[in-house]
């Protein structure tokens, strides 16, 4: 079991480097296009995007401690029936409430950077259409990889919710840096 887990955080470790590498090349080449001043920008936002991508490599794909234990696998297809379920008490069970909530503000808050991040990277990427886009390929991306992962032993959930969820995130993310961009622009402009 232990050689399993280490060949796997192994081939985990090299699959975020590159495509952390790949993602950090690609935002350094979009800000080298724009003015110094941007670049210099650009080249914070790359790097704090390149973690992002190596911790969210790292929470979504490592096997977590807990899950084990359990040996049960799963996927759920069905939109939201797991989540609504989730809250509903089922007597003779222990509660679920905490964990649903746990892990759907999990999945809000996991991908909410993402949609910070990507207009701040690229103007190519400043659209509404381009952070969901995006966001909806790297959450897939995700759930196939933990999908897969079952045959080398990881004991991760595919979950079509937690898509909706990650995407929710990143427009909710988006939306928040569109406000703050809007509160800058009025603070900016002078008073009548």
């Amino acid at each position: 079991m232990t050689s399993l887990v280490l060949k796997e955080a192994a081939t985990l470790a090299l699959l975020v480097v590159t495509v952390s590498v790949a993602l950090s090349l690609a935002a350094f080449v979009a800000s080298q296009r724009q003015s110094e001043r941007n670049a210099q920008r650009g080249v914070a936002t790359f790097l704090c995007f390149s973690l992002y991508v190596a911790l969210l490599g790292i929470v979504t794909l490592a096997p977590p401690p807990i899950s084990w234990s359990n040996d049960q696998f799963g996927t759920n297809l069905v939109p939201l029936l797991y989540s609504v379920r989730c809250f509903v008490p089922n007597p003779g069970q222990p509660s679920t409430t905490a964990f649903c909530l746990q892990s759907i503000v999990g999945n809000l808050a996991m991908f909410a950077p993402l949609g910070i991040m990507l207009p701040l990277l690229s103007e190519e990427l400043s659209s509404a259409k381009s952070v969901l886009t995006v966001s909806m390929a790297a959450s897939i991306s995700i759930e196939l990889l933990q999908y897969v992962g079952r045959w080398v032993g990881n004991p991760r959930w595919s979950d079509v919710d937690d898509v909706l969820f990650n995407v929710i995130g990143a427009l909710l993310g988006y939306g928040f840096l569109r406000l703050a961009r809007a509160a800058a622009r009025w603070l900016r402009s002078p008073a009548p």
